[in-house]
């Protein structure tokens, strides 16, 4: 990963030397744009993003998207953010606060449905862990096991 500039970060997740994902992304929360197995989709804020920041637990904050695939085709996509107090999570031997985030989205006029939880550390601009709910009721929790920031 790498700051592009004080809002925006980018990110490339490799398996085995091969890019499998990169993404461009507000704040580390908001997708702007990503690459997936050489299909990309942009996400057009429909409204300033930095007036969302900073977070704050208790708070929810909502941003509604102009989504563009690789066909063209055009959708909306509305994602809620209740952002509730986080703890502390490491990364190898670093420690970073993180706010736990639970994370609603929407498509054009549909109800929003859960995705995951993020564990955001607002010190990275970046999800160290998603969080998900079985259909069991338990949760499965993925989390970086490393982080290494990337030359430009």
């Amino acid at each position: 990963m790498f700051h592009v500039d004080d809002s925006v970060v980018r990110t490339v997740f490799s398996y085995d030397g091969q890019s499998v994902l990169e993404t461009t992304q507000f704040q580390g929360l908001f997708q702007l744009e990503r690459v997936d197995r050489g299909q990309r989709t942009v996400f057009q804020p429909k409204a300033d993003l930095a007036k969302l920041f900073p977070l704050k637990p208790g708070e929810t904050k909502m941003a509604a998207f102009e989504v563009k695939g690789a066909t063209g085709a055009s959708t909306t996509r509305t994602v809620s953010l209740s952002v509730k107090p986080g703890e502390e999570m490491y990364v190898g031997s670093c420690k970073y606060r993180v706010l736990k985030i639970e994370r609603n989205e929407a498509l054009n006029d549909a109800e929003p449905r859960f995705i995951n939880f993020d564990h955001f550390a607002p010190e990275l601009k970046l999800v160290l862990a998603k969080e998900y709910r079985e259909g069991n009721g338990r949760t499965t929790l993925i989390k970086f096991d490393k982080i290494y920031p990337l030359k430009r």
